[in-house]
């Protein structure tokens, strides 16, 4: 399926080498790799330890939820969407880690971080959608996507 038709009259025009992103989504809800998205990152050359250090991250900052605030801070916003956008501001309003409701709320959402490791969801931080993108330079196959980092930060 064809999604932007190449421009005749541009043809003759001199493009720079770039990808032009037309529209990306929002930021979604969290974003997780399954098993099988592992199986096949691996499979297609992602280093293993790249694959790793994202399981111990998360894990390390699952066990450390009651005594780092920066911890329990990631940990409550990748699981927003089960109240811990509540927490996540009560920790930012100055309440201590040690407040009831408080603990109660990590210790739900570090259980819930836990099995989702354990079934092999890892967390992807800053993931958008790619919605549309135009090549004007005409170099892209209907299938391919080219994706450009600028600085390893854009």
């Amino acid at each position: 399926m064809i999604k932007v038709e190449k421009d005749p009259k541009l043809s003759d025009i001199r493009t720079v080498d770039a990808l032009e992103i037309v529209q990306t989504s929002n930021k979604p809800k969290p974003t997780y790799l399954s098993k099988i998205l592992i199986a096949l990152l691996s499979y297609g050359g992602v280093p293993n330890e790249f694959l790793l250090d994202m399981v111990e991250n998360a894990l390390g900052d699952a066990n450390s939820v009651f005594s780092r605030k920066r911890a329990a801070l990631r940990v409550l916003v990748n699981h927003g969407e089960k109240d811990g956008l509540t927490a996540a501001r009560m920790i930012l309003s100055g309440i201590p880690l040690d407040e009831t409701y408080l603990q109660n709320r990590l210790s739900i959402l570090m259980n819930d971080e836990k099995k989702s490791l354990k079934g092999g969801r890892i967390h992807i931080p800053d993931s958008y959608y790619l919605m549309r993108a135009a090549d004007p330079t005409g170099i892209l196959k209907s299938d391919e996507v080219c994706i450009i980092l600028w600085q390893g930060r854009d």
